[in-house]
């Protein structure tokens, strides 16, 4: 597994991704009492150790609340949109302290466009003409600072210690992986307590784009 993990860095970067939506998670169920996740995977339709060069995972993470990131009634509360939003910009800004080349923003673009659709969709629900367009861009700008400012820290040093192969279990075959919730509760501790109080501003920052007229 060790050798596999090495020999496909995309894995590394999308395990980034999907560690930022569940450390949002986590501290959403924390402080706004939203349900944990169930099941984070990851998945290529690439077969065969032959063509490993070309592989492209993709992440996926499942909350115990199907209706998690359901913006419509009764799940459609004001109230509710700027730690949701928070949870789904988490994926790219993680992504970002994987790889400092290139802007929060482009990730949107990439493996983070059904992130993006999302908050799309919620800004459409929430928002019309020219007030939507100003909300996305102030949300997407307050996703850049965040994310250096998290870059600031030693969260990228301390995951990249982590053994990978203790927190993926392989389901069926190699190209298709879960992460061992339990371990992964365990080893994200400590980057909990240096990200939490930043998130909670963050979130706070997020509250007042969205709310405010």
């Amino acid at each position: 597994m060790s050798e596999f993990i090495s020999r496909h860095p995309n894995l590394k970067k999308v395990f980034f991704h999907e560690l930022g939506h569940y450390i949002a998670e986590e501290l959403n169920e924390k402080h706004f009492g939203t349900a944990p996740t169930k099941l984070i995977s990851f998945q290529t339709n690439i077969q065969g150790e032959e063509n490993h060069h070309l592989i492209q995972y993709s992440g996926k993470q499942v909350s115990e609340d199907e209706n998690n990131f359901n913006w419509e009634p009764p799940y459609n509360s004001i109230d509710s949109v700027p730690y949701k939003i928070a949870s789904i910009l988490y994926g790219c800004i993680f992504q970002y302290l994987y790889n400092f080349s290139s802007e929060v923003e482009n990730c949107y673009r990439g493996n983070g466009e059904n992130d993006a659709a999302r908050i799309t969709h919620c800004s459409i629900i929430f928002f019309q003409g020219q007030k939507r367009v100003d909300k996305l861009k102030a949300i997407y700008s307050l996703a850049q600072e965040h994310a250096k400012v998290l870059s600031s820290t030693k969260l990228r040093d301390i995951i990249l210690e982590w053994d990978l192969k203790r927190l993926l279990n392989q389901k069926n075959e190699i190209y298709h992986l879960e992460v061992d919730l339990s371990n992964l509760s365990l080893v994200s501790t400590e980057i909990i307590e240096i990200i939490e109080k930043k998130y909670l501003v963050f979130v706070d920052d997020l509250r007042n784009v969205i709310t405010n007229s």
